[in-house]
């Protein structure tokens, strides 16, 4: 793994990379991905269990990581790991199990900047700080926020200026009102 690596897009709507539990025999000291879209493949992008990594990432949509097992975490780092995320969307409704997925697991610390979460179901994981960020038919986030604003809640996330709103109808939508197909964004898209 080279020390410092960039892999960079034409813009988020133009480039679309499939990278399924990307993992590295070393330290990943700085992987810069910019002006594209990851797909997870209904899988975690990033599942590096031995070595410790550093991401960021700008303007950046990461989509079919919502595949409701246990390994559908964007982020997840075994031997610790940060990530920095500015600009980013997180579309959930692409995956196998629409809205079950989730952003981080096992790592140390996570900043999301001005970052659109959408159609997750599952409670924004930290610890993190997520500021002037929108989450988007997130239905876990409004209690969230609700607790962290009156102090009584003990999850390790931070929230910043962040906003809510529900687009789809109904109390707590469920997988078939989350649904999307990825062809509407890239219509050569093939699933192998």
């Amino acid at each position: 793994m080279p020390r410092d690596l960039t892999i960079e897009g034409a813009s988020m709507d133009r480039t679309l990379v499939t990278l399924s539990d990307f993992s590295a025999r070393d330290v990943v000291w700085n992987l810069h991905l910019k002006d594209l879209t990851i797909d997870c493949g209904n899988d975690g992008a990033f599942d590096l269990r031995r070595e410790k990594a550093s991401v960021y990432a700008e303007n950046v949509r990461f989509v079919r990581f919502d595949a409701g097992h246990g390994g559908c975490h964007i982020f997840s780092f075994s031997s610790g790991g940060a990530v920095l995320c500015r600009a980013c969307r997180f579309d959930g409704g692409y995956g196998r199990s629409p809205g079950n997925g989730s952003i981080l697991r096992f790592c140390n610390v996570a900043r999301f900047e001005d970052c659109i979460f959408e159609r997750i179901s599952y409670d924004i994981d930290g610890p993190a700080c997520y500021a002037r960020c929108l989450f988007r038919d997130c239905p876990a986030v409004p209690n969230l926020m609700e607790r962290t604003l009156a102090g009584s809640s003990s999850d390790d996330v931070r929230l910043e200026d962040c906003r809510t709103e529900i687009t789809i109808a109904g109390d707590r939508p469920g997988g078939s009102a989350l649904r999307r197909d990825l062809k509407t964004l890239f219509p050569t898209f093939s699933e192998k």
